[in-house]
């Protein structure tokens, strides 16, 4: 039997169904396919693992020191203590398990944990948008969540894994609440109420969520009598942020232990200026979240949310109303950024911006524009169009994550240095035990609170020998030994204190003196002035002391000043720097090295220390101030510029200054210009001043040559000085080898040896 004839117009609803780009006319809300489902499973499952492999090379980070300190399993620590204003029980039993079956020696189960919970928040989104908007927006969104480069912290940092909790959470609240029948359902409720107090036990972000499920409960009729599943959450919350979170000091993330939570320091200043502050806040949060959908941040946030503001109008003109989950979205998405803007706005309108709140505006809204754009056409030029702006946007995010993803690895360098440092000289008797770490890496730790993590759950870090000092930073691990071993410098007064056994030397100091001297673990050096005055010390261990002191120590007339080094315990020399007023003559005692300058430099370096570009070389050289020298051999030919590059300063006053370096050379008879030394101005990218030299501007034995003179650093400018090799016509002449540099005030000698 002959098949009935169609009309010309006609779509026959199978081939929606099996083909719907073949249908005229289909709408991206109308394609079906079988494999989305199976794609998003393939997307994440390559997703998480490339994350969980740039991820591999961190440790803890700031944040999750805070659960290490205070919640591992042998602690008693109450879980119901807000962390930083968050209600984080959910997370807090979650690495408590973490502890027990992983301990501290491997991050990558928490980062695991972390994308696992992102995970799940994607696939609570794609279902969520799928009923309403169909698969082609509900894969979109999810590629776009899964790969939200803009919103990375909370992917690649896995102390964020309560926030992506509370927005799993939340949305399978949303989605248990989304439709729910006339018929009352007592499991339908329990059901809604435990995902939202999930929600809200994991974070702040819970909320949001809060706030955009109760708004379509009370406007729905049908839905009305489901307000049970709302009440019981809220009234949970008010309960413990009334014991919990309003009013307890210092809790564990807390920014000091006697500072008062957000609630208790901005409820007192409630006014004009703060509220317009807190809608300044909430702007500038939607308008960063807008642009992270595609990719972008910047000022490009604010046409992105017109534009997506003029599409949601379209849509809902549309459909000719707005749904309850749509203005529930809404509501959650104001709700939540008015909520950061109250708590974080004292801290300046740019955290709105941040990432890890970006990652949570986004949530709100790709649904939101998922269902708007379900409307356009699936056909023509139509496909490739939205295809490809599709593949960009996806592209822009991906990239931002992979990089994101590896950001932190020379943060993680200096954090495993420091550990590495203080694990090393663990039961040292001079060790600060409560002093913070860093306080700009992990506040959160001292040498006490670290060992009796690392005591309880095992150690993050390699373990580390002397030797393997050598290997580490050099700037971090001197940071860190004047961190745990600094204060513990002493200084006594005896006018009898004997001298047996240690070299003595006078320095006329009349116009000031610089003493390096390399004293060794425990030891003293004695100082004599036979005027008043005052010195400032500097603690160095593997690189020269830095040019800020470490305190200041008074010199009386005619009284022996003893400067008692710490004790670590270990055989080491502490390279420590005097550097004195005016206070006459000098008697200088010590046991070890002794190096002094006359004349009051302003900052000095070693060129050994510095970032060496290929072929310079740090060489042990007998005749250097510190015992090494940068070289640069011999027959060195190159089209492009050499340098070391060495030491750092910010100027705080304009002065005029000239600039020293002492070098030497192994045949001084060369007349060709070929080394370049001066100061380089880091911050504007030039040259504050700078000579060219050759070989015979020097000799074999080392000296002082002046490179600039008369020069004014721009304030605050960061300064380097530079040794650089450019002569693009000839090979090298000669070694040259590079010792240190000084600055002076203009007119001063460089020092004398």
């Amino acid at each position: 039997m002959s098949s009935p004839s169609r009309s010309a117009g006609a779509i026959d609803a199978s081939s929606v169904t099996t083909a719907p780009w073949r249908a005229a006319g289909a709408r991206v809300g109308d394609f079906r396919a079988p494999w989305v489902v199976p794609a998003l499973g393939a997307f994440a499952l390559v997703v998480f693992v490339a994350v969980l492999y740039l991820t591999s090379y961190k440790n803890f980070y700031y944040d999750e020191w805070d659960f290490v300190t205070a919640y591992r399993p042998l602690q008693s620590t109450s879980i119901l203590l807000p962390h930083n204003e968050h209600w984080s029980t959910i997370p807090i039993l979650i690495w408590k398990l973490l502890f027990v079956l992983f301990g501290l020696r491997t991050h990558l189960p928490y980062e695991a944990v972390a994308l696992a919970t992102h995970i799940a928040a994607v696939a609570m989104l794609f279902v969520f948008i799928r009923r309403h908007s169909g698969d082609l927006p509900a894969l979109a969104a999810a590629l776009t969540l899964l790969l939200l480069g803009t919103g990375a912290t909370d992917i690649v940092w896995a102390f964020q894994s309560a926030w992506t909790l509370s927005i799993a959470f939340g949305l399978l609240a949303m989605l248990l609440a989304d439709g729910a029948p006339p018929t009352l359902r007592l499991g339908r409720i329990a059901a809604i109420s435990g995902a939202l107090l999930g929600a809200i036990m994991s974070s702040g972000i819970g909320l949001g969520f809060l706030a955009a499920v109760t708004l379509p409960l009370l406007i729905d009729r049908q839905r009305r009598r489901y307000w049970l599943a709302v009440a019981g959450p809220i009234a949970i919350y008010l309960v413990w942020f009334v014991f919990y979170g309003a009013g307890i000091r210092g809790t564990p993330g807390a920014l000091c232990p006697t500072c008062p939570t957000a609630f208790g320091s901005d409820v007192g200043s409630i006014g004009p200026g703060y509220v317009t502050d807190v809608l300044a806040y909430v702007a500038s949060g939607l308008e960063a979240s807008a642009a992270g959908v595609i990719g972008q941040t910047g000022v490009i946030g604010v046409a992105v949310l017109v534009v997506v503001s003029a599409l949601l109008a379209w849509h809902w003109y549309l459909q000719q109303r707005v749904q309850s989950w749509e203005l529930g979205l809404v509501a959650g998405l104001v709700a939540q950024f008015t909520l950061i803007g109250l708590v974080r706005v004292r801290f300046g309108q740019g955290g709105a911006v941040d990432s890890h709140y970006v990652y949570v505006g986004v949530v709100y809204l790709l649904p939101l524009v998922a269902n708007a754009l379900k409307h356009l056409p699936w056909r023509g030029a139509w496909r490739p169009l939205i295809a490809g702006g599709f593949a960009l946007a996806l592209l822009a995010n991906a990239i931002l994550l992979a990089q994101q993803a590896i950001s932190q690895t020379l943060l993680m360098q200096t954090q495993n240095a420091e550990l590495r440092t203080l694990e090393l000289f663990r039961g040292a008797p001079d060790m600060a035990m409560n002093r913070e770490l860093d306080d700009q890496i992990v506040p959160q730790l001292t040498a006490a609170t670290y060992f009796a993590a690392v005591d309880e759950l095992g150690s993050p870090i390699p373990a580390s020998t002397p030797p393997s000092l050598e290997a580490l930073p050099a700037a971090t691990v001197d940071h860190e030994m004047v961190v745990l071993f600094g204060d513990a410098i002493k200084v006594t007064y005896d006018s009898s204190d004997s001298t047996l056994g240690l070299v003595c030397r006078t320095v006329g100091s009349s116009a000031g003196s610089i003493l390096d001297l390399q004293v060794p673990d425990g030891g003293s050096v004695l100082l004599r002035a036979t005027t008043s005055g005052v010195a400032d010390l500097s603690l160095g261990f593997l690189n020269p002391p830095p040019a800020d002191p470490l305190k200041q120590a008074t010199l009386p007339a005619g009284v022996d000043t003893r400067i008692q080094m710490p004790i670590t315990g270990r055989n080491l020399l502490w390279r420590l720097r005097v550097t004195a007023s005016s206070v006459g003559d000098l008697r200088v005692c010590t046991s070890n090295y002794l190096r002094i300058q006359t004349g009051a430099a302003v900052l000095s370096a070693e060129a050994a220390g510095g970032a060496l570009d290929p072929v310079w070389v740090s060489v042990e050289d007998i005749g250097a101030s510190g015992g090494l020298a940068a070289e640069l051999p011999a027959g060195t030919a190159t089209k492009s510029f050499m340098n070391d590059i060495f030491g750092t300063l910010v100027i705080s006053k304009p002065a005029i200054y000239d600039v020293w370096f002492r070098v030497r050379v192994t045949h001084p008879g060369g007349t060709q210009p070929e080394m370049i030394l001066g100061l380089w101005d880091y911050t504007a990218w030039r040259w504050v001043g700078s000579t060219t030299f050759a070989a015979n501007s020097t000799g074999s034995g080392y000296a002082w040559v002046k490179a600039a003179t008369g020069v004014t650093p721009v304030a605050g400018h960061r300064v380097v000085f530079i040794a650089e090799f450019a002569n693009h016509s000839a090979p090298l002449s000669t070694d040259w080898y590079i010792d240190e540099a000084v600055i002076v005030p203009n007119g001063a000698s460089p020092p004398s040896q």
